[in-house]
């Protein structure tokens, strides 16, 4: 698993970010810029890349400073953020994933997982992109960051996520606090996610398809149902 530290001044709150499948560090940075534009100032660490499913660093040690811890988690993200050890969890929010990624009720159907591992390719990268993100504005979006990985290094963590899935989970501690379902996603079905997350607090945003940063684009607005 890797990360990258957007910034690391020691301030009281901690932003922790992980990322969606086959991503690299974009995404967050943008994420991150447009959040310190709209008053966020605090620090923020990204995660990506889930080929290896532990971290590279000392998660302890790095939070020990920080008084309120913040979790955001996008797609496969929502399950690989409770998969590693992290320090007390304050707050955390789930946006268009689960913790049952491969699951025919609660997540991707196992058969489309499958395909898409099979199939996976530069002609099946660019459909799956178009599938994410739905309409022309929000791919030009994603575009602007699309992931500099190759398609046969995403394909390789896809590999090591389908063999991560089948093993034991942890218990982290924490429990996602609020759950963002995009109505027009079509990797994380709306009806899946809603399943997934009976219990917990969610909100619906029926325009958003799977790439969510289209419609929600700042920490501030992915934490204000903490009123």
């Amino acid at each position: 698993m890797k990360h990258h530290w957007f910034k690391r001044d020691g301030r009281e709150e901690l932003v922790l970010f992980f990322s969606g499948w086959g991503t690299d560090a974009c995404h967050a940075g943008r994420f991150f810029r447009d959040s310190l534009a709209d008053g966020f100032a605090g620090d923020m660490l990204a995660f990506y890349d889930y080929t290896a499913p532990t971290p590279e660093i000392d998660l302890q040690a790095d939070f020990s400073l920080y008084r309120r811890i913040i979790l955001i988690a996008w797609s496969f993200g929502v399950w690989a953020a409770r998969a590693v050890p992290l320090p007390a969890i304050d707050a955390a929010v789930a946006l268009n994933g689960t913790l049952f990624p491969v699951d025919p009720l609660r997540g991707i159907h196992p058969d489309i997982f499958q395909a898409t591992l099979d199939g996976y390719g530069e002609e099946s990268r660019r459909r799956f992109e178009g599938r994410m993100c739905r309409t022309p504005e929000v791919l030009t979006l994603f575009r602007e960051c699309s992931s500099s990985r190759t398609t046969e290094d995403q394909k390789n963590e896809l590999l090591s996520l389908q063999y991560s899935f089948s093993g034991p989970t942890l218990q982290p501690g924490w429990e996602y606090g609020h759950a963002f379902i995009g109505g027009r996603d079509a990797i994380f079905l709306p009806v899946c996610q809603d399943a997934a997350w009976d219990a917990t607090p969610r909100t619906l945003i029926a325009a958003m398809p799977h790439y969510p940063f289209f419609h929600c684009r700042t920490i501030r607005e992915v934490t204000a149902w903490q009123g």
